[in-house]
Protein backbone atom coordinates (compact mmCIF):
# COMPACT_ATOMS: atom_id res chain seq x y z
CA UNK A 1 0.00 0.00 0.00
CA UNK A 2 1.34 3.04 -1.28
CA UNK A 3 0.53 5.24 2.01
CA UNK A 4 2.73 2.60 4.68
CA UNK A 5 5.70 3.67 2.04
CA UNK A 6 5.29 7.05 2.38
CA UNK A 7 4.97 6.91 5.97
CA UNK A 8 7.95 3.99 6.08
CA UNK A 9 10.27 6.55 4.01
CA UNK A 10 9.47 9.66 5.87
CA UNK A 11 10.32 7.16 9.50
CA UNK A 12 13.62 6.12 7.76
CA UNK A 13 14.81 8.95 6.63
CA UNK A 14 14.59 10.92 10.13
CA UNK A 15 15.73 8.16 12.26
CA UNK A 16 19.17 9.79 11.62
CA UNK A 17 18.52 13.19 10.60
CA UNK A 18 19.28 15.36 13.82
CA UNK A 19 17.65 18.13 12.60
CA UNK A 20 14.10 16.85 12.79
CA UNK A 21 12.61 17.28 16.17
CA UNK A 22 9.26 16.03 17.72
CA UNK A 23 7.26 19.27 16.16
CA UNK A 24 7.97 18.58 12.46
CA UNK A 25 7.36 14.67 12.98
CA UNK A 26 3.80 15.72 14.53
CA UNK A 27 3.47 18.23 11.24
CA UNK A 28 4.74 15.57 8.89
CA UNK A 29 1.72 12.83 10.28
CA UNK A 30 -0.84 15.60 10.25
CA UNK A 31 0.05 16.16 6.86
CA UNK A 32 0.15 13.03 5.75
CA UNK A 33 -3.04 12.46 7.19
CA UNK A 34 -4.62 15.39 5.09
CA UNK A 35 -2.99 13.14 2.17
CA UNK A 36 -4.83 10.21 3.39
CA UNK A 37 -8.16 12.41 3.39
CA UNK A 38 -7.70 13.70 -0.33
CA UNK A 39 -7.43 10.56 -1.75
CA UNK A 40 -3.36 10.12 -1.48
CA UNK A 41 -2.60 12.37 -4.22
CA UNK A 42 -0.12 15.04 -5.44
CA UNK A 43 -0.18 17.68 -4.96
CA UNK A 44 -2.83 18.12 -2.05
CA UNK A 45 -4.10 21.83 -0.40
CA UNK A 46 -3.83 22.91 3.18
CA UNK A 47 -4.38 25.59 5.66
CA UNK A 48 -2.88 26.51 8.18
CA UNK A 49 -6.13 26.55 11.08
CA UNK A 50 -6.88 22.88 9.59
CA UNK A 51 -2.96 20.84 9.99
CA UNK A 52 -2.21 22.92 13.24
CA UNK A 53 -5.17 20.96 15.53
CA UNK A 54 -3.95 18.02 14.00
CA UNK A 55 -0.36 18.36 14.74
CA UNK A 56 -1.31 19.51 17.92
CA UNK A 57 0.49 22.87 17.81
CA UNK A 58 -1.44 26.82 18.31
CA UNK A 59 1.05 28.71 17.34
CA UNK A 60 1.33 30.05 14.05
CA UNK A 61 4.88 30.45 14.40
CA UNK A 62 5.50 27.00 14.99
CA UNK A 63 3.58 25.99 11.97
CA UNK A 64 5.52 28.18 9.58
CA UNK A 65 8.57 26.59 10.78
CA UNK A 66 7.94 23.75 10.49
CA UNK A 67 6.50 23.52 7.25
CA UNK A 68 9.39 25.84 6.03
CA UNK A 69 11.64 23.16 7.81
CA UNK A 70 10.46 20.15 6.35
CA UNK A 71 10.18 21.82 2.79
CA UNK A 72 14.19 22.63 3.32
CA UNK A 73 15.20 19.48 4.35
CA UNK A 74 13.24 17.86 1.75
CA UNK A 75 10.52 16.11 3.65
CA UNK A 76 8.20 17.79 1.18
CA UNK A 77 7.83 20.62 -1.13
CA UNK A 78 5.30 22.99 0.24
CA UNK A 79 3.96 26.29 -1.81
CA UNK A 80 2.65 28.52 0.48
CA UNK A 81 -0.51 30.85 -0.26
CA UNK A 82 0.35 34.59 -0.45
CA UNK A 83 -3.20 35.24 0.65
CA UNK A 84 -5.82 33.81 3.46
CA UNK A 85 -8.75 33.17 1.45
CA UNK A 86 -6.21 30.31 -0.90
CA UNK A 87 -4.72 27.66 0.32
CA UNK A 88 -1.36 26.02 0.32
CA UNK A 89 0.00 23.78 -1.96
CA UNK A 90 2.06 20.68 -0.37
CA UNK A 91 3.56 17.90 -2.18
CA UNK A 92 5.02 14.77 -0.13
CA UNK A 93 8.61 13.68 -1.32
CA UNK A 94 9.87 10.52 -1.78
CA UNK A 95 13.30 10.64 1.36
CA UNK A 96 13.50 6.67 0.88
CA UNK A 97 17.85 7.26 0.13
CA UNK A 98 19.37 10.38 0.03
CA UNK A 99 21.14 11.32 -3.51
CA UNK A 100 18.85 8.98 -5.01
CA UNK A 101 17.91 8.85 -8.72
CA UNK A 102 15.56 11.85 -8.56
CA UNK A 103 18.48 13.48 -7.33
CA UNK A 104 20.13 12.13 -10.66
CA UNK A 105 17.10 13.31 -13.06
CA UNK A 106 15.37 10.42 -12.62
CA UNK A 107 12.17 9.38 -10.82
CA UNK A 108 9.82 12.27 -9.87
CA UNK A 109 10.15 13.41 -6.40
CA UNK A 110 6.59 12.80 -5.63
CA UNK A 111 4.13 10.13 -4.59
CA UNK A 112 1.34 9.97 -6.69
Amino acid sequence: MEALKVLNDFLRAIKDDSRVDPILVSVFIALFQTWLEEGCKNPFVISCPDIMPLAKISGKATYHRAMSALSSYGYIRYEPSKSNKKRSIVYLIVKSGRNSERDKGGKKDWYQ
